[in-house]
């Protein structure tokens, strides 16, 4: 009785511990990416979904995709990623004949410790291949007519 009383206060010590923790993992999580592309048609390339395959490493279904709205300056996506909704949006300034493309994930996250620690990885996760997808975007745009 004494082992089974000893091994349920451990499981509830440990288990207040792993919370206080996840305390201090953000549950908000930004993950950004951005690039110079000499070029003025990158608003165009961008709010056209149909082109995405062609650059976007991170399209390889269009149902991940569940929103789209384009606004000067900014063109505003909804990502279904497992069982959350996550806005992954980019911003585009023009200067001289240079778009300075931005493409950000914004990763809003409940109080649970296995989210929070799980969101460690987001950046191994979506870094490379955002980091991809925006070179093949420089590539596509710079080289069109």
């Amino acid at each position: 009785m004494r082992i089974v009383k000893l091994g349920f206060i451990s499981v509830i010590v440990f288990s207040v511990i792993i919370f206080l923790i996840s305390l201090l993992v953000p549950s908000h999580v930004r993950i950004s990416r951005a690039i110079d592309i000499r070029g003025d048609n990158v608003d165009t390339v961008i709010a056209n979904l149909h082109s995405w395959k062609d650059w976007n490493e991170l399209y390889n279904d269009s149902a991940l995709v569940t929103f789209l709205s384009v606004k000067p300056g900014m063109v505003e996506t909804m990502w279904r990623y497992k069982h959350i909704q996550v806005p992954g949006n980019f911003r585009i300034e023009h200067s001289a004949g240079i778009s300075v493309v931005q493409w950000y994930f914004d990763f809003h996250l409940k109080w649970y410790p296995w989210e929070k620690f799980g969101s460690i990885i987001f950046d191994k996760e979506f870094g490379p291949p955002m980091e991809r997808s925006l070179n093949n975007l420089k590539k596509l745009v710079e080289n069109s007519p």
